[in-house]
């Protein structure tokens, strides 16, 4: 087969595959959730009952709970056509519509509303994609994309040579769409909303996956007032607690720093989901169960180590934020805050029983200031 008509194939095949490990990804939790009406409804015919169908009242898209509520962009099948076209390999930008829904309503930007989009300066760079900020009808949001100066594009160029630069893209490339689908399915008020994505071909061999967020100031936990730092405390303890019960499982942050999380309209929310996992660690005896050096009181069982995220979690947003929130507190509060760093260090607290704490901590705060 000529060269040039196996590299057209090969890239046709690369597009159609993203296109539809998305379409998976969309349609499973809807299938799951049709699955369990229709469980439902035979239940209630079981017992004698038929089930009254009642339309959902709407709900503010914006706090939304619930782990498979999925809604498809208006502009999607748009988006799909443009992506499995090979008659233009570099897709010319849409003209700017006179104003875009910042609400969201329910749906997610495509390609055409994401080309509105004024690009700014780049305000962050990791392992796989890099971050930018940009402008839609005055409001600042986050583009998230795959470059070629992120580490592992430069390492990979390094090892396969630039005529393999498109090889490169494609596990970074499945990163983001994995951080995608987790801001899909994840819906929290400390999570940062998904407002928006588009998959295309930016030149021959080369493919792109753009994710774009709300945009959030960085955490600058010596620079806030107490009350600011103990509502933070509050919010993380929510956070860690919704992982803890996710619909996936318990979820660990496997990159767990400040720099994963922005603080959104005063909330802390996290902003970078592509290093969560619900594996827990696989271990041979107790000690490969330990967490920064110190025995936690993980077992070790089955060759797995049993609620290893959840206390992991806890664990490092000890270190990461609660050292510094609560290693300075107001003279009304010390004694309950240094007892609740040394029981974080010594043992193992649940995300119920830390939310508590804090909980407790603020009545006390509030009582004293009265």
């Amino acid at each position: 087969m000529h060269r040039g008509m196996r590299k057209y194939l090969h890239n046709f095949v690369y597009v159609a595959v993203l296109n539809v490990l998305l379409l998976i990804l969309l349609i499973l939790p809807i299938a799951l959730v049709n699955r369990s009406a229709t469980v439902s409804r035979t239940d209630s015919r079981q017992n004698g009952r038929v089930a009254e169908h009642r339309p959902r009242e709407s709900t503010n898209a914006n706090v939304d709970h619930s782990p498979f509520r999925v809604t498809q962009h208006k502009n999607a099948s748009q988006m799909m056509a443009f992506n499995e076209s090979r008659e233009l390999l570099t897709l010319p930008r849409h003209p700017r519509r006179e104003s875009i829904d910042l609400s969201v309503n329910g749906y997610w930007w495509g390609c055409r509303d994401i080309d509105s989009i004024t690009m700014g300066r780049i305000i962050g760079k990791g392992t796989t994609k890099q971050v930018q900020k940009g402008e839609i009808d005055g409001r600042p949001v986050v583009v998230k994309s795959v470059s070629d100066k992120v580490d592992d594009i430069t390492a990979c160029r390094k090892r396969k040579g630039k005529e393999n630069l498109a090889s490169c893209y494609r596990f970074a490339n499945y990163k983001v769409l994995k951080e995608i689908a987790l801001l899909q399915q994840l819906r929290h008020p400390n999570i940062a909303k998904l407002l928006g994505y588009c998959i295309r071909n930016e030149s021959p061999g080369r493919e792109s996956v753009y994710l774009v967020m709300e945009y959030g100031q960085p955490v600058e936990l010596r620079k806030m007032r107490w009350p600011a730092r103990l509502q933070l405390a509050i919010d993380l303890a929510d956070l860690l607690h919704f992982l803890h019960e996710s619909p996936m499982g318990p979820l660990r942050i496997g990159d767990f720093k400040q720099d994963q999380f922005r603080m959104i309209n005063d909330t802390l929310q996290m902003s970078d989901l592509d290093d969560l996992t619900a594996d827990e660690l696989s271990c041979t005896h107790r000690k490969d169960c330990f967490i920064m050096e110190r025995d936690m009181g993980v077992p070790c069982i089955d060759s797995v180590c049993k609620n290893f995220n959840t206390v992991a979690n806890v664990k490092v947003a000890k270190k990461r934020f609660f050292d510094t929130i609560f290693g300075r507190p107001p003279l009304s509060v010390k004694d309950e805050s240094f007892k609740l760093l040394r029981v974080l260090s010594t043992e193992q607290v649940d995300t119920e029983s830390l939310r508590n704490k804090l909980a407790s901590i603020r009545e006390q705060f509030e009582e004293a200031a009265k």
